[in-house]
């Protein structure tokens, strides 16, 4: 009997790995949910854990915000679903050209 065989023998290690198993799997699922990758999250929180969340929070989703109305827009996306934005040249502007004339309502002629 080798030592992997002798310890699944001992009496609730079955038990315990599928509790292990089986919590990292729904938080890893939960994770994955929150962050758009929930195959990712469901895998590496089954097969490793603590370590698997941390994993699945930190890798990249596949949406990200829209520039102009903020609700979520796939990573791909050329235009915004939601406002009908074109993301590309939104994207594009710099981030004072979006700041100018928001005080007064109007564009400056600078």
């Amino acid at each position: 009997m080798n030592a992997v065989s002798a310890w699944l023998a001992q009496p609730g290690m079955p038990l315990a790995l599928a509790a292990w198993s089986g919590t990292g799997l729904a938080v890893g699922l939960l994770i994955g949910w929150w962050r758009n990758r929930l195959l990712f999250g469901a895998v590496a929180g089954m097969l490793l854990g603590p370590i698997g969340w941390v994993l699945a929070w930190l890798a990249p989703g596949r949406f990200r915000e829209c520039p102009a109305c903020t609700r979520p827009i796939r990573v791909q996306a050329e235009r915004c679903r939601h406002c009908g934005a074109d993301v590309t040249k939104v994207d594009a502007r710099s981030s004072r050209s979006s700041l100018k004339g928001s005080i007064t309502g109007t564009r400056q002629p600078w």
